[in-house]
């Protein structure tokens, strides 16, 4: 089941959310909660536009073969915003790239428990160095 996205919840719960910390998911929320500029949502209509024209137009499969730039791509093991199996197959087109699955995350892999913001970094770090 996909998140689907609306107005800021003060009530959100910490099972439904893309955190992989509870202590870190409350301590965010209640500065949500405090200040009505951090009161966001996961996405606006500018972004829904942007990634319509970004799938029909850029990712064509003519302009993916002109990307020859090495691309290291994360997707979260337990994504429920993005379709693993889309990136997979972007991947899959690409000239050169790594896809690495961070176990143990969902969407927002920095949001994740220790280990998996751990490995996320050291398959950053080693990437960067190769």
């Amino acid at each position: 089941k996909f998140v689907r996205t609306g107005e800021f919840n003060p009530n959100s719960e910490f099972r439904f959310s893309n955190d992989g910390s509870e202590s870190r998911f409350n301590y965010n929320m209640d500065i949500r909660r405090n200040n009505a500029n951090y009161q966001t949502t996961p996405m606006s209509n500018s972004w829904v536009y942007n990634s319509v024209i970004f799938n029909t137009k850029i990712l064509s499969n003519k302009r993916i073969k002109k990307i020859k730039t090495p691309i290291l791509m994360f997707s979260a093991e337990n994504d429920r915003v993005v379709k693993n199996c889309a990136q997979k197959k972007l991947a899959d087109k690409l000239f050169c790239c790594k896809r690495v699955i961070v176990n143990c995350s969902k969407h927002s892999i920095l949001t994740a428990n220790a280990e998996a913001i751990e490995s996320h970094l050291k398959e950053v770090l080693a990437y960067l160095e190769a």
